[in-house]
């Protein structure tokens, strides 16, 4: 997409000796963005005071020009359509998708909304079953990252 997203993609390849996915990109940003707020915060790794930094500062890295954490943990980024490039438009090995459009910094769920975790309703009517759906869920993606982190 840009210069400073080719050369940081072009150092992981010539350290892991492979491309990196979105998983890859986002780890990387979340934890930057961790540690820039861990700065911000005074040195200090009060969760609180980490995440009023995290918020209060922009989402800065070579893959999310300008990006803003919101109240309730959601990123608010730009989203981008693209297209596979045919093979004569392509001018290298990577060069695969063309950047057709670029949508403005919106999320895709309204603030306060939670998407995959029961509501109250919910909850209330069976809190150990929805208690167990959502350790699942977070079962689930400790797995993944771990699965990340080794590989």
């Amino acid at each position: 997409m840009t210069s400073a997203t080719r050369a940081w993609s072009q150092r992981f390849f010539d350290r892991v000796h492979l491309m990196p996915a979105m998983s890859h990109t986002s780890v990387y940003g979340s934890v930057l963005h961790y540690l820039k707020g861990v700065q911000a915060a005074a040195g200090t790794d009060d969760a609180g005071q980490v995440m009023g930094a995290m918020r209060a500062i922009p989402i800065h890295d070579a893959f999310i020009e300008s990006a803003t954490l919101r109240a309730d943990g959601r990123v608010m980024r730009p989203m981008y359509l693209a297209r596979v490039k045919t093979p004569a438009a392509s001018k290298g090995l990577w060069d695969c998708e063309e950047i057709l459009k670029t949508r403005a910094r919106r999320g895709r769920v309204p603030s306060g909304e939670r998407v995959g975790l029961p509501n109250n309703a919910d909850v209330s009517a069976s809190s150990a079953a929805a208690g167990a759906a959502v350790a699942g869920k977070r079962r689930y993606w400790v797995y993944v990252l771990l699965f990340l982190l080794v590989f």
